[in-house]
């Protein structure tokens, strides 16, 4: 346990105790070091509620709690820390609702609350936190519509609300946020239409993750931002495979799973992002036969394009960098290529309920790493 002397080191402006294995109770008397600016206890095995005593450490900058076993509700008394920038209690097991007095905390730049037990809905008073650049709620059980008043979060670059039950539909609002980067609001019960015209202003954006959403997008719209990774998984596209996708030239991770794809995987994917690490083209109503030309995606180590209706030989010639491989319950047939022998990374392999023949190739008992 922490020992009860640093509660007398009243001058101390810096105390760091991260990545050790302390234990019990965090210490009430911690509230009494008023020149703290600094205080963190990350990573430890820390127990019980956060004391409302250091609520008044007015000096205190930057509060990290992350990764303990700690419980109970935030106190309220943490919303007159003022000068705090950094608030980050993710990774232990908070529940009850977020107090709406964090709506004060005005010089705040990252509010990290993930992978907590929160429930209830999300104040509409952290739209007050203009100073915000950071704001991670995912993986907890927070309900209700997103807070119109977040798309007042001028200075917000990332916005994760993943993972939650949260129900509505987006606030047209957040198409407002300029200089968001990262958008994460998938895997919760949102449901509703997005148009083009919610990424006008949205320039910045590198990363967007939806789910459940119906996407009513122009086969003629250009995006004006540029995406690292794409996921729109259970989105209701209805048609195929999306025009504007052609123009991102920087996507690394794609996935398009349960979609209503139909058609054929343009060749352009390829060639637009020869770059991917990972594709996930699965559930949907894909048809024709998988180009060689993937063998373009020198870096892509991860491929799903099961549950389609893929049809003809598998191609004989595939990125050397592949370790997974999803081809299962489409209508491939001929043979398996013996060259699959060859991809020395392969971990997972699964090729099943399709229509091939022949024998199973022997070169795939060369492929050591192979696990599944």
């Amino acid at each position: 346990m922490i020992p009860p002397f640093v509660c007398s080191l009243t001058r101390l402006t810096y105390l760091d105790l991260s990545f050790n294995i302390f234990n019990g109770n965090i210490p009430s008397c911690l509230g009494n070091l008023s020149s703290l600016t600094k205080l963190d206890l990350s990573v430890n095995l820390f127990n019980g509620n956060i004391p409302a005593s250091l609520g008044s450490l007015s000096s205190l900058t930057e509060f990290e709690l992350f990764k303990n076993q700690l419980s109970g509700s935030i106190p309220a008394s943490l919303g007159s820390l003022s000068s705090l920038t950094k608030l980050d209690l993710s990774g232990n097991q908070f529940n009850g609702s977020i107090p709406t007095s964090l709506g004060s905390l005005s010089s705040l730049t990252e509010l990290d609350l993930s992978s907590n037990q929160f429930n209830g809905s999300i104040p509409a008073s952290l739209g007050s936190l203009s100073s915000l650049t950071e704001l991670d709620l995912y993986g907890n059980q927070l309900s209700g519509s997103i807070p119109a008043s977040l798309g007042s979060l001028s200075s917000l670059t990332e916005l994760d609300l993943s993972y939650n039950q949260l129900n509505g539909s987006i606030p047209a609002s957040l198409g407002s946020l300029s200089l968001l980067r990262n958008l994460d609001l998938s895997n919760n019960e949102l449901r509703g239409n997005i148009s083009e015209n919610f990424f006008h202003k949205l320039t910045r954006l590198s990363y967007l993750y939806l789910s459940d959403c119906v996407l009513n997008i122009s086969t003629i719209w250009i995006p004006s931002f540029q995406l690292y990774e794409l996921s729109l998984m259970s989105c209701t596209i209805d048609g195929e495979f999306p025009p504007w996708i052609s123009t991102q030239f920087s996507l690394e991770r794609l996935e398009l799973t349960n979609a209503s794809l139909v058609g054929v995987i343009p060749s352009w994917l390829w060639e637009t992002s020869p770059q991917l690490h990972y594709l996930n083209l699965s559930r949907n109503h894909l048809e024709g036969s998988l180009s060689s030309n993937l063998s373009i995606c020198t870096q892509l180590s991860e491929l799903d394009v099961s549950r389609n209706g893929l049809s003809g030989c598998i191609p004989s010639i595939w990125p050397s960098s592949i370790s997974i491989l999803f081809l299962n319950d489409n209508l491939f047939s001929g043979k398996i290529p013996s060259s699959m022998g060859k991809l020395s990374q392969l971990r997972i392999l699964n090729l099943a309920n399709n229509f091939f023949s022949g024998n199973i190739p022997y070169s795939l008992g060369k492929l050591f790493q192979l696990r599944f």
